[in-house]
């Protein structure tokens, strides 16, 4: 996999999305597609207008092998401390917000997709491209990302690796080394 992405950043058609610019690439023409999430919904929509698309992760070709790109996954919740010195006011809010008439408005304004299964049975919801492609990655390429203090500490090791191969400090002659490096990286931190 580490020469796979060696091998896509050396590509002319690629493009590290740094603070937005891929997204400002969509807008001026420059940049035809771009891997992000329903947070961008509203900034591709306005770039694109009638083209936009959405789709899950694509598969790849590695070392003559097709392989399903895989992403993280996550949801939102509405915890509620049970020691809570308001404890009554502090539920409300949270059943308050949890209502499909609340999950409505948070589609309808931020494009932020409901868990209400009635809500999702209504046919405009389930004709949305976003919420067919953010369903589709949730089912078929995502792995649900923990909960957990440690997965934070994933986040760094993760996010060294890729800068490393993007300024092509990785290359194909040291990937293994360099990925046995991360795997070390992440192991030690979870465990720190």
């Amino acid at each position: 996999v580490t020469e796979y992405l060696v091998d896509l950043v050396a590509n002319a058609n690629f493009m590290v999305d740094a603070d937005g610019s891929g997204l400002t690439g969509l807008k001026d023409g420059s940049v035809n597609a771009i891997f992000s999430g329903s947070w961008d919904y509203t900034g591709v929509k306005e770039a694109l207008g009638d083209n936009f698309g959405a789709a899950q992760l694509p598969s790849v070709n590695i070392g003559g092998s097709d392989k399903q790109l895989l992403s993280f996954g996550g949801t939102k919740a509405f915890g509620v401390n049970p020691t809570s010195e308001n404890l009554d006011v502090a539920v409300s809010l949270a059943m308050w917000l949890a209502r499909p008439e609340a999950q409505k408005s948070h589609y309808d304004l931020r494009k932020i997709v409901p868990c209400n299964t009635d809500l999702l049975a209504d046919p405009a919801i389930q004709e949305d491209l976003l919420v067919q492609a953010q369903n589709d990655t949730m089912a078929n390429t995502a792995f649900l990302q923990p909960f957990v203090p440690s997965m934070g500490q994933y986040w760094s090791p993760a996010d060294n690796f890729g800068v490393a191969i993007a300024n092509k400090e990785v290359t194909k002659e040291n990937a293994a080394e360099r990925t046995e490096e991360f795997n070390k990286a992440l192991n030690t931190s979870a465990v720190s």
